[in-house]
Formats: structure tokens, sequence, C-alpha cells
């Protein structure tokens, strides 16, 4: 099962004009998976940057009439403290400079609206692009291109990579199943808890575990999955090997080939399998046709499993 699905969408509504991934391909941060339709926006960029460089020019244009201006102004104030010139046509020279710097102040302005409109669409580009935050695998794929897409919705999934089975756990199991057990699946690859639901299923009551593997698993293929909660030392005999009586339990060994009844005590029973006390290391424990027989009985041993 995919595994913390990531749904990502466009800040803004729009037209799909292409999905440049597929449902299972592996990703890596950076990658574009999904571009909108930027023609409209294309224009409003192009337009954006042509006024951006026409004020700039205006700009340059009135710095330097300013500057022009100001070598005059400066000349015609000399002229006029020396009376060379009226205190008329020196009014007038002044009026001209205070006008290039009014003119100046105002392409200033004008340029800086350009350029903070320009940034602003720069800036904007990525709301016509979903990229991939973090490597994973695209999961689904809600969309498909020349769709018409509304703003936030989403139009792909990236799940993290990697391989997960999804257990649905009963709360009196899960006591003993943490983030980072070490679980077997399928007796041959080892897995780790990575993951437990907090809340469980409001209609079967029990809670989903998500176990990381590597094995190859295809999307909704079936596994086993063992933990081995506790461990124990001693005698461990198949369940039907025990026979029982209002004495206790009790098994037929095989003594030179004479059945011999040995009373045990059960200490614990795990699946098909009971651990007993009673029995030493190296006894032949009949598990097979032992209803049929007494003790003192003569055997014929067909098999022995060790």
């Amino acid at each position: 099962k995919y595994y913390k699905l990531n749904n990502l969408s466009f800040s803004q509504g729009g037209t799909i004009q292409s999905i440049e991934v597929e449902e299972g391909d592996q990703v890596q941060a950076g990658d574009i998976l999904v571009l909108l339709d930027d023609l409209n926006y294309s224009t409003l960029l192009q337009q954006a940057k042509n006024d951006q460089n026409s004020t700039y020019q205006q700009y340059l244009k009135a710095q330097s009439n300013l500057n022009f201006t100001n070598n005059q102004y400066n000349n015609s104030k000399i002229l006029f403290e020396s009376g060379a010139i009226s205190e008329f046509e020196f009014d007038q020279m002044k009026l001209t400079y205070d006008l290039a710097v009014a003119s100046l102040q105002l392409a200033n302005e004008q340029l800086q609206k350009a350029k903070d409109y320009f940034e602003y669409l720069t800036e904007s580009e990525s709301d016509h692009t979903i990229i991939a935050d973090e490597a994973g695998i695209v999961a689904y794929i809600f969309n498909k291109e020349n769709e018409t897409v509304g703003a936030g919705m989403p139009v792909i999934s990236v799940a993290k990579p990697g391989t997960y089975l999804s257990l649905f756990i009963s709360k009196d199991v899960l006591k003993d199943i943490n983030i980072g057990d070490k679980l077997t699946v399928e007796s041959e690859v080892e897995g780790v808890v990575v993951d437990i639901s907090t809340n469980p299923d409001p209609v079967t009551l029990q809670y989903e575990v998500f176990v990381k593997t590597e094995q190859n698993l295809r999307i909704g293929e079936t596994q086993t999955v063992e933990k081995i909660i506790k461990t124990y030392k001693g005698i461990i005999l198949p369940i039907n090997a025990i026979m029982g009586d209002s004495q206790g339990y009790y098994v037929y060994v095989s003594e030179e080939n004479i059945a011999v009844k040995y009373d045990i005590i059960v200490k614990n029973v795990v699946n098909q399998y009971v651990s007993v006390e009673g029995l030493s290391d190296g006894q032949l424990v009949i598990f097979e046709g032992n209803k049929l027989i007494r003790s003192g009985d003569h055997l014929n041993i067909v098999d022995t499993v060790y």
C-alpha cells in the first residue's frame, strides 16, 4: 500500500497543458510533474518585462536631464550673483531645475513599480507548475491533459518511496507492537514498523499499522507478517502430542519401542505448539497415532522427527 500520500495542486485554476509523469514513476525533489497552460501568463510576463525596460530607459533619460539642468542651474546662480543675468532669468532656470528633479522622482517611482510587478510575476511562475517537494512514487494522477482544474484541487498524489504493508490489528495485539519493531514478512524478509494509527477504523475497530519492507511487492498484494512477541525456553511439542484426563496432561514416549506414559505440565500454547515441563532432551515423544495406544504397548516406529 502507498504510505504518506502527499496531494499536490495548483494555487490557481486553469487548463492542464502537460503531465510529465505516469502512475508508479519514481520522482526526486525538484522534478516537474504537471504544467498548467501558461499562454496568458507568458504574455503578461513579457509585457511586464517590456514595461520594466521602458521605464528604466525613461529613468536614465530623466537622470541625464537632471545632471545637465543641474550644471546649468549652478552656472546661472554664479551669473546671477555676479549681476550678469537678471533675477527673472535665474528664477526661470531654478524652475527648470525643480521640474527636472520632480521628473526623476516620478521616473524612479514608475521604475520601482515596474520592477515589483515583474518580480511578482516571476515569483508566481510556480503557480503554473507542480514540482515534487521530496522524493517519492507517483501514486495517483487525478486529471488528464487539457482538463480544467480549480485552485487547490488535488491533481497528483506522491507517496513516500519504498514498499509498505498495511496491517489492521486489534487493540489487544496492538499493545505488543511499537514503532521500530522488526517483523518477518512471508518468513523471509524483515520489515520495520514505521507508523501506527492513533484512531481505530470506525467499522472494524482495528488499528492500521504500516510496515516498511525491502521486498518487491505489487500494490494490493497480501503477505503474512509475523512478530516474535515472547520467547519460551523449554520442550516444544505439536499440540496433537498432548493427551489429557482427570489427572492432568500427559504424553506417550517411546522407550526401546515400548510406549511409556509421562505426566507433563503445559506452560504455554502458541498456535499449534505447546511448551511443556516433565520431559528431557532426546526423548522420543509420540504425536501421531498416540490416541490408539496404551502404556506398555509395543511400538513399530515408522518415522522420527527431530
